[in-house]
């Protein structure tokens, strides 16, 4: 019998109050070189290994502007538009364990799939970073960081609506009303669950992730 594929699906979140900077984390994150305006740092992590791509997704629909495709200037708006705010939240993020069953295309693609339903969901600009294995770890351990902005993107930039705490209305709930933040991080690992399930199927794997397990 075929070896399951090991679920993880964590949540984060940076905010200043923390001292932390969504210019650093994605910095880090992508293992690249990105000059902090706000903090006239920059964050120099080119020679940090294991970093084998990226992609970003928008929301379906949206023309949204050009610099959200650049990681330098992505990042920097989205510090400019919490202004001064000493406690703001500057990111959040997801990071994904990819199931190591698949090729890199199809590890890829399911990360797109799972890059554009959050993207839909709070109408934001998602960015995943793939990361390989570890080069004395677990050679399964095949993840990505999915980074993704705390204010929707609107053609115009950043919307003045910023979600917290994930206590978002969900479009499939409309008439419940608002739901919970723990009841919503459950919901995005099923749909996790869910998406990665259909690309091992896909694959001609068989479907083992749980996000209940």
């Amino acid at each position: 019998m075929a070896e399951p594929a090991h679920f993880h699906c964590q949540y984060k979140k940076f905010t200043r109050l923390k001292g932390q900077s969504a210019v650093q984390a994605a910095a880090y994150r992508l293992a690249m070189k990105l000059g902090d305006e706000r903090t006239g740092l920059t964050h120099d992590y080119t020679r940090k290994g294991g970093v084998t791509g990226t992609l970003i997704a928008a929301p379906t629909g949206v023309n949204v502007p050009g610099w959200t495709h650049d990681p330098v200037a992505l990042w920097n708006t989205v510090e400019a538009a919490e202004k001064t705010n000493p406690r703001a939240l500057v990111m959040h993020e997801w990071e994904i364990a990819l199931p190591h069953q698949l090729n890199t295309a199809q590890r890829k693609e399911a990360a797109q799939d799972m890059a554009q339903f959050i993207a839909d969901r709070y109408g934001c600009v998602a960015m995943a970073a793939f990361h390989n294995p570890n080069r004395t770890g677990d050679q399964r351990n095949h993840h990505i960081h999915l980074m993704f902005t705390p204010r929707a993107i609107t053609p115009d930039g950043f919307s003045k609506h910023k979600f917290r705490n994930y206590s978002l209305r969900a479009p499939e709930a409309e008439a419940a009303g608002r739901i919970t933040g723990a009841e919503e991080i459950v919901f995005i690992k099923s749909q996790w669950a869910a998406i990665g399930n259909r690309h091992l199927e896909r694959a001609g794997f068989t479907p083992t992730l749980d996000h209940s397990s």
